[in-house]
């Protein structure tokens, strides 16, 4: 076995790249657990950052998903070429070049959303929820 065929190769980058995807919706479903956390960002400040995550990773699914298709489809009109045209070679090189473009096209967009929305947040802290905090009243106070 191994990835030493074109098909092992491609499903189990679909494989990592669905854990991954499946990760980010996890994350994204503890929305009670920041609610009461003692950290400087909200629940839409994590479902932000996590959303940016998901699309990557189940864009790559589907590209991945893609190259699968084409493969399956070349099997049934080039049976005889089909090992030379998807190589372990050629199959890596092809997941390598759209991770590589998904980055490239996804992470200035990202980039740009977070600064906009989170470094402000981040940069101010806020109390944390529940804790109750006092504050002197000088005008009573004898002088």
């Amino acid at each position: 076995m191994g990835f030493s065929t074109s098909s092992n190769i491609s499903f189990f980058s679909l494989a990592i790249a669905d854990g991954c995807t499946a990760s980010a919706v996890l994350v994204m479903s503890f929305e009670d657990m920041f609610d009461d956390s003692h950290l400087p960002m909200t629940m839409t400040d994590v479902a932000l950052l996590t959303s940016h995550a998901f699309y990557f990773f189940s864009s790559m699914c589907s590209w991945i998903t893609t190259i699968i298709s084409m493969e399956r489809t070349c099997c049934i009109i080039y049976p005889m070429k089909v090992k030379q045209i998807f190589t372990p070679r050629n199959i890596f090189a092809m997941i390598t070049g759209m991770v590589i473009y998904q980055i490239a096209t996804g992470l200035p967009k990202c980039l740009a959303t977070v600064s906009k929305r989170m470094l402000p947040s981040l940069l101010v802290m806020r109390p944390p929820a529940g804790d109750l905090v006092l504050e002197l009243d000088n005008s009573r106070m004898p002088s």
